[in-house]
């Protein structure tokens, strides 16, 4: 038998309006993705043994007056009370109810003691997500820990109503229980209403509620939902009367957008009604809905190479030092055991790059403990800068930090943190939204010293990283040259007009010397609209020896100074995909910053690249060497 407990206040009791919520209503996000975070994230928290989580949403119709569980759920006192409480969609209820059901797999359940809500610890799952605000019971591989999330799962009901039944991988006990969270504490008459209502088998408000725990009517409840929790781990979340907008394919693009990467890796499996969201299925699914994700094919692309290739046991292709935090800048000297130049050209050429950043964490309780994340860097050349931090499976999107590069290059960039006590760490000082940090967060000033320092470490790990890896740049003496005058340029002048004295010796006249004609290139360069083209002479092609070497340099013109020293990776990149080259007869092609390396390897071979900008003086200039011939170099 189930019951409904409308707990009335005590005088002392203060009233008013739940905050919690408007911390989820100030989000980019809808509400549809809002929710979807929430509900896998619990599950990702929860995992039972490292084991791969699985999670279904499906769609229920429960005819009214003909279901038990509508009939035990929606009572006529529950409809009531939602009226005094303010809710129009109770007082008459349709004759077919929908219901959201959210089922999870590989975890543990909803643990802890359930008899006293009194308890607080780790474990405790049950009394957090129950009887906790503003707080959670999350252990050291937690996504979350702000405890506001489950709030969500009631305002996705139109009648802010969630059930749950759980069955417990610690004492392998099934429960049901229930509640509904108004907005505000209600009035009735002359008592002042709570703002929770509990729903399980206990009726006297005056005591503390507890779960259904008789297997026949759970046994009734999974027959008419046609979920078959029976024995196995994990939790049923039930969304009576969901909000029209949490469709299939609301839910299908959400869960593209927020959890890609774990369906990716294999580590989450998502079904929605019959559609299979997982490793196997994800890229496709993505490709087909390319106006709605957040993620860019490219980036995605990106993503799909980092977990398909970086992932595995491998060591990175880089791992820094202990020291490289005390350092306002990285160095080649912080580098274990890796050429900063062979990584650079890795990088310059639009390889991933690999790297592990260690991090000491100041633990109040625990001392000094290290912690460590990885970074993901690849060049994407067409301007797109576009990062994801990642930690333990949960996406913090508002992060970013790429574009305070002092060395700013157009690049794709996941920074991983699988860590647990930089997971913990970071936990604490995230937002309850989960999307960003905060290193005001009380939490962190009640757990760790330092807060602020370590949280500086990891925002920034991937932008220090991008400015080793591009290349250095060159000192401009002349930039400020056309503001300020050159006091000895014009002393200089001076000396230059004062009269010849008289007497001096006048040149004689040699007569008319005759020059000599240019020595006519074997290869042509010659500009285009938006780039350039090299090409063999074709007067002189019978006089070349194939393969030529050439490599051919960018830069756009500059007031003052030499363009080419002062070119920079955020003029353009030629590894990227705004620039296309195209060649025939030609092979061996390196694009690597604002050069192309190639080889011309018969007489009507040329090579074309365009994409710069047009509004732009673009200058060029192209050195080649011939077969068997190293010294024969020409500039052009």
């Amino acid at each position: 038998m189930t019951h409904w407990q409308f707990r009335t206040l005590n005088p002392n009791d203060t009233s008013g309006t739940s905050t919690a919520e408007d911390n989820f209503a100030q989000e980019e996000r809808t509400s549809v993705d809002i929710l979807v975070r929430e509900c896998i994230q619990n599950p990702l928290d929860a995992r039972l043994d490292d084991a791969a989580v699985r999670v279904n949403f499906k769609w229920r119709e429960l005819v009214t007056g003909a279901s038990c569980l509508l009939n035990d759920l929606l009572t006529e006192e529950f409809r009531n009370q939602q009226a005094f409480a303010g809710v129009p969609q109770a007082t008459d209820m349709p004759a077919v109810v929908k219901v959201l059901v959210i089922e999870d797999f590989g975890t543990i359940g909803l643990c802890g003691c359930y008899d006293d809500s009194a308890i607080d610890g780790d474990e405790e799952n049950w009394n957090a997500f129950w009887f906790r605000e503003g707080e959670g019971a999350k252990p050291s591989k937690a996504n979350g820990g702000a405890g506001q999330g489950k709030l969500t799962m009631y305002v996705a009901s139109d009648i802010r109503t969630v059930a749950a039944l759980t069955t417990r991988a610690s004492d392998g006990k099934r429960l049901l229980f229930g509640g509904c969270r108004f907005r505000r504490n209600y009035v009735v008459g002359n008592n002042r209403y709570a703002r929770e209502a509990r729903w399980g088998a206990t009726s006297n408000p005056s005591e503390l509620a507890m779960p259904v725990e008789q297997s026949s009517v759970l046994d009734q409840y999974e027959k008419e939902l046609k979920i078959e929790r029976g024995d196995r781990p994990g939790t049923t979340f039930l969304i009576p009367v969901p909000d029209p907008a949490i469709t299939p394919d609301a839910i299908t693009v959400a869960v593209i957008n927020e959890f890609y990467l774990p369906v990716l890796r294999g580590r989450l499996t998502v079904y929605v009604d019959d559609k299979e969201i997982s490793s196997a299925t994800i890229t496709e699914l993505a490709s087909q809905l390319p106006d709605e994700l957040r993620l860019t094919p490219p980036f995605r692309t990106f993503l799909n190479e980092v977990a398909s290739q970086h992932l595995g046991p491998q060591a990175p292709e880089a791992a820094f030092d202990e020291d490289w935090g005390k350092e306002t800048k990285l160095t080649a000297e912080n580098l274990l055991g890796s050429n900063i130049e062979v990584l650079r050209e890795k990088f310059q050429t639009g390889s991933i790059i690999s790297a592990e950043f260690p991090i000491w964490i100041s633990s109040i309780s625990s001392g000094r403990i290290k912690g460590a994340l990885k970074v993901f860097l690849q060049e994407a050349g067409s301007g797109e800068m576009q990062e994801l931090f990642v930690r333990q499976d949960l996406a913090i999107d508002k992060e970013k930090s790429l574009r305070g590069a002092k060395r700013l290059a157009p690049a794709r960039a996941l920074i991983l943190v699988d860590d647990e006590n930089l997971s913990r760490f970071l936990a604490a000082a995230e937002e309850p939204t989960h999307r960003e940090w905060n290193g005001s967060r009380p939490k962190l000033a009640l757990h760790y010293r330092n807060a602020a320092l370590t949280l500086r470490l990891v925002r920034h790990a991937a932008s220090r990283m991008l400015e080793l890896l591009v290349p250095p740049a060159t000192k401009d003496t002349l930039a400020l040259a056309a503001f300020f005058p050159d006091m000895t340029a014009k002393k200089e002048a001076q000396t230059a007009k004062q009269p010849k004295k008289k007497g001096a010796p006048d040149g004689g006249d040699e007569g008319t010397l005759e020059i000599p004609p240019p020595k006519p290139r074997k290869l042509d360069l010659l500009p285009l609209d938006d780039g350039a083209m090299v090409r063999v002479n074709p007067s002189l092609a019978d006089q070349c020896l194939f393969p030529m070497t050439c490599k051919l340099e960018f830069a756009y013109a500059t007031e003052l100074g030499k363009p080419f020293d002062q070119w920079d990776a955020a003029d353009f990149y030629l590894t990227g995909s705004s620039h296309i080259i195209s060649a025939v007869g030609a092979g061996g092609i390196i694009p690597q910053g604002n050069e192309i390396v190639f080889e011309i390897t018969d007489p009507d071979g040329c090579l074309s690249i365009t994409g710069f900008d047009k509004n732009r003086q673009l200058e060029m200039r192209l050195k080649y060497s011939e077969s068997g011939d190293a010294n024969n170099i020409q500039d052009i």
